[in-house]
């Protein structure tokens, strides 16, 4: 049996919402979610149109992609069912406006679940299921793309 995966990508797009915030966080992407590992090839993640939301890849948010890349984290079935239940259960909700306006305006709590910002909703998600754990780490009040990036690549296990 294969071990199961989580696969996330991470994307740099042209449209000015994702200029702003490679520009404001520094990172060389601007939006991150997860690949459905059933079925159509689709993903799941929040974005300014549509909240949080599944995506088939001819989505037109995708129009503008520049850049992405797919990061696997190995994980249990017990992670995989965790991770993807968190998110399943995200779906509907709106997209997280606070957090654009946190990168340059200060503090607020990441993890409040009425709403969703790209990264945040991935980073909730690995720590619902216990792959990460942002215990003792210095307090942050927003994780953008690039952050989720540093995160997400220096997991032990994962790789393109």
């Amino acid at each position: 049996k294969q071990m199961p995966e989580i696969l996330i990508r991470f994307i740099r797009g042209s449209q000015i919402d994702s200029k702003l915030i490679e520009f404001r966080t520094r990172a060389w992407c601007s939006h991150c979610e997860s690949i459905d590992p059933i079925g159509v090839p689709r993903t799941f993640g929040a974005m300014l149109k549509g909240g949080v939301a599944y995506r088939n890849f001819i989505d037109p948010n995708y129009k503008g992609v520049t850049r992405f890349e797919d990061w696997k984290i190995p994980c249990t079935d017990q992670e995989h069912d965790a991770f993807w239940g968190f998110l399943l259960a995200q779906k509907g909700l709106p997209y997280d406006w606070r957090a654009i306006a946190a990168f340059g305006m200060g503090e607020r709590d990441w993890e409040v679940p009425d709403s969703w910002f790209c990264s945040e909703l991935m980073m909730a998600a690995l720590k619902a299921a216990g792959i990460w754990d942002p215990a003792g780490e210095a307090h942050v009040d927003r994780i953008d793309p690039g952050m989720a990036y540093l995160v997400i690549t220096s997991l032990l296990g994962a790789h393109l």
